[in-house]
């Protein structure tokens, strides 16, 4: 029989309440949370009276040497993502760390020397490679696309900045956008189309609506009482509100990407591939949200693609961190391989810190200049 695993969750906020707490909670014949974490008080209360956890601390470091946890889940804002997963790390946990787990490309290689030298496993949470695109990378690698040379990402909230936490604070989250969607969307591309390199990125931030609107997103409705919110304050924005610009990868392939908490533009949230053989659209908001264009014969076809798994975990908005939860318990008992690779999140995470050096420089940044 399996080992039962001692969790501790550092954060209490929407993610760690909301995701990360019904997961272990749905894995109980397998985990146990222990304690929480979280530099309010009152927030971390609010989080273990809520869901029967035991032990509630403020400083993560007594928390670690006191309850030596199995498995650490690190949802804070995403300065403190290294820091705390390397002091997991060191104290003999395994680690899941929310995304991005580091800006720079220095910063994640050593996070993964920690976990070597400490024989430690770690997974950054990308929990959106979970169903179905899973799938279409199934389907990328049978050569159902052919060579995919072109593609375009876009998540585009005509309003909505996320006003529940420090998503908007530079000293607490670095970045706006692209740290909060931009990441999964570019983690897919990658986990999609096996890993290609980046070769260089030329990107452009801007923040023009953020202080001007007085309409945020909103925490999804069942989920706004699971945990304290941070007060917001429009005029602390100091992150982008609008991240865009293009990739160009060492295969040829060539990438467009648009990632907006707040435009005067439609909204959109999608994936586009264009292969020699066929394209390939993700769209979430329309009804058909996959979709194949290709040629059956000598005329152009349109196919709608049925890959709708659903899965429903109770009390979790989002299942992918379910299903991601699941897998990493899986490779700690052994049975599974790494879904997440080192190579997929460096070469991720050097596009993170390209992408916004080349928007601070108003130019091209190409591989050698992050990883010589």
């Amino acid at each position: 029989m399996n080992r039962k695993y001692r969790v501790a969750v550092i954060g209490t906020g929407l993610i760690g309440a909301t995701s990360h707490i019904p997961a272990y909670q749905a894995l109980s014949d397998r985990c146990e949370i222990i304690a929480v974490c979280d530099n309010r008080k009152e927030a971390a209360e609010f989080v273990a009276k809520r869901n029967g956890i035991e032990k509630v601390y403020t400083d993560s470091a007594q928390m670690l040497e006191e309850c030596r946890p199995d498995i650490v889940s690190v949802c804070t804002p995403n300065r403190y993502h290294k820091d705390c997963t390397i002091a997991a790390l060191k104290a003999g946990a395994h680690v899941i760390c929310e995304k991005p787990v580091c800006m720079t490309y220095a910063d994640i290689c050593e996070v993964y020397e920690t976990a070597r030298q400490c024989g430690r496993l770690f997974i950054p949470c990308h929990n959106n490679r979970f169903g179905q695109r899973e799938t279409i990378r199934n389907l990328v690698k049978e050569g159902l696309l052919g060579d995919v040379y072109f593609g375009e990402l876009e998540c585009v909230r005509r309003r909505g900045i996320p006003d529940w936490g420090a998503f908007h604070l530079a000293s607490e989250s670095i970045g706006g956008p692209f740290c909060d969607v931009g990441v999964h969307f570019v983690d897919s591309l990658l986990f999609m189309l096996g890993n290609p390199e980046f070769e260089s990125i030329y990107g452009m931030t801007a923040a023009m609506l953020a202080k001007q609107t007085e309409e945020e997103e909103k925490p999804a409705a069942g989920t706004q009482d699971a945990f304290l919110r941070r007060p917001y304050h429009g005029s602390e924005f100091s992150v982008e509100d609008h991240a865009a610009g293009s990739i160009r990868f060492q295969n040829g392939l060539f990438v467009n990407f648009k990632f907006s908490w707040a435009l005067n533009a439609p909204e959109c949230d999608g994936i586009r591939l264009a292969g020699s053989k066929a394209g390939f659209v993700y769209d979430k908001l329309a009804r058909d949200q996959y979709r194949l264009y290709g040629m059956m014969g000598k005329d152009m076809a349109d196919t709608i693609l049925d890959l709708h798994t659903r899965y429903e975990v109770k009390g979790m908005e989002n299942p992918g961190h379910y299903l991601l939860i699941r897998h990493f318990l899986n490779v700690c008992d052994g049975v599974e391989e790494m879904m997440i690779t080192e190579a997929e999140i460096r070469n991720l995470t050097a596009i993170l810190e390209a992408f916004y050096l080349s928007a601070k420089r108003g130019g091209q940044v190409t591989r050698a200049e992050i990883i010589g």
